[in-house]
């Protein structure tokens, strides 16, 4: 390392004097292929290591955690208590999440405890309905060939798969467990430890080296597409295994308050606070596999995906979409990390729903006009089906781009047919501002090689990993 390298956690720390004093936040079509587990095992009860005699119950009329998600069904979480083992391996500690699918706990891996190997684990036990069993089963088949593919691959390292998976038998049925690498928060609430929300740049830059070689290494060595980057899922590492150790000392004194499920079951009140940071020797792994998809050649796939915010065109118009939709994706969520606001903004309705004309306007606005060869391909493609059929905000159920999201909205040359809803002076240096002269230039050139009407223009993962703004500071991820 020279003397013009820095590590991350240095640029990190460099910026201390950003920090907030927000308090923390509290946290939270399928592959068919059918994963093998080692076995279907039971879940061992403790009754010597949880005491929940002095944890406060809460009332029993009020829904809490995942009994107010709508689908709820209690028969379909498993069961658990702080105490309780796993595959013969795994005690659970505590509760850190919830899902509509699935629990996470904290847990220690018995057959490391006393070993300099980290102790501690996840464990995302997940419900056993049909529907959720089969998103568990599409969720680990991901996994599992991100797992496998190329552990050489600088990428692999920057994507949390899973480090043990296994069943277990509950009262009504068998829950998909994967054990996994424990995370300390979202990146969401790390960047509220920052002044005004809002990453440093320099920071920034490294970390979109880290997702952009975790995008590199999904796209063209595993071929599959996330779908659904966010800054809900990307989690940061916990910065020393002292944080958990201490974490689980407290929970003697400290136990979750709970409630009793109308099946019996406990439901546990998240813990979720880890203290303090001890150092910012931390780093932002692209996790959640659930919506992400395996392609297939120069295949491309037509149903709805992404956080609206976050939607590619070719998703809303219905030319296709393939990898560079995660491009497009992750270079939008850019301007939210740096700006803490969207690049393209309100594009909700006041009752919730996706006002469609607003963000392709906005996109409009930034873009100009559609290429004739896309809306030539869109034509060719957006009343083509797919399946299963997804239901729109407007309650109708559709299997075609073109009846899911509507249209036509461009006309023959490109232009948008509602100019009315074109913003003014909506210009990329208008949505950077917290950047000026060069800097601000340099990362507007790398944004713009992702944000592209036609997703065969983006750059790839690999490409912008070589991007001048990317490597100017020479960054050591």
């Amino acid at each position: 390392m020279n003397r013009h390298t820095r590590p991350l956690s240095a640029c990190i720390s460099s910026f201390s004097q950003h920090l907030s004093r927000r308090k923390p936040l509290q946290n939270r079509s399928f592959i068919t292929t059918s994963p093998q587990y080692q076995h279907v095992t039971r879940i061992t009860h403790s009754r010597n290591h949880a005491n929940t005699t002095n944890a406060k119950v809460l009332p029993a009329d009020k829904p809490v955690e995942e009994e107010i998600l709508p689908g709820y069904d209690p028969d379909d979480f498993c069961p658990i208590d702080p105490g309780d083992i796993f595959n013969d391996r795994y005690q659970a500690i505590a509760k850190i999440g919830f899902g509509s699918v699935s629990t996470v706990w904290l847990a220690k891996d018995l057959k490391k405890t006393g070993e300099s190997s980290h102790p501690y684990v996840t464990l995302k036990v997940s419900a056993c309905g049909a529907y959720d069993q089969e998103e568990a089963k599409h969720e680990l088949a991901v996994m599992r060939k991100l797992h496998d593919t190329n552990h050489k691959h600088k990428g692999f390292q920057y994507i949390r798969t899973y480090d043990d998976t296994f069943e277990v038998e509950g009262p009504v049925g068998t829950h998909v467990v994967l054990a996994q690498k424990p995370m300390r928060e979202p990146l969401g609430q790390f960047r509220r430890r920052f002044k005004d929300n809002k990453l440093p740049p320099k920071i920034l830059q490294g970390f979109m080296q880290y997702w952009l070689a975790a995008l590199d290494y999904m796209h063209s060595e595993a071929c599959i597409v996330h779908t659904d980057i966010k800054d809900d899922n990307i989690l940061m590492t916990f910065e020393d295994d002292s944080v958990l150790h201490e974490f689980e000392q407290r929970q003697a004194d400290d136990p979750m308050a709970y409630k009793a499920s109308s099946n019996g079951r406990k439901i546990y009140q998240t813990h979720a606070s880890f203290g303090k940071l001890k150092s910012f020797a931390m780093q932002p792994l692209l996790v959640d596999f659930g919506a992400a998809h395996r392609m297939h050649g120069a295949e491309y796939k037509l149903f709805p995906i992404q956080p609206r915010y976050y939607r590619a065109p070719e998703v809303i118009l219905g030319a296709g979409w393939s990898y560079p939709a995660d491009v497009w994706n992750l270079g939008v969520l850019a301007f939210t990390l740096l700006e803490d606001h969207h690049l393209f903004h309100h594009v909700n309705t006041l009752d919730s729903k996706y006002d469609i004309k607003k963000h392709l306007a906005q996109m409009y606005a930034l873009l100009g006009p559609v290429p004739q060869h896309m809306l030539q391909r869109i034509e060719g493609v957006c009343r083509q089906h797919f399946e299963p059929e997804a239901e729109n905000d407007e309650g109708t159920m559709c299997d075609t781009p073109r009846a899911y999201f509507g249209g036509p909205y461009f006309d023959r040359e490109g232009h948008f047919l509602y100019p009315d809803l074109v913003p003014e002076n909506f210009t990329w240096e208008a949505r950077a501002k917290s950047l000026e002269g060069e800097d601000q230039q340099m990362f507007l050139n790398f944004a713009r090689k992702m944000i592209k009407w036609d997703p065969a223009e983006r750059a790839t993962a690999g490409e912008l990993l070589k991007d001048e703004w990317l490597t100017q500071h020479n960054v050591v991820v």
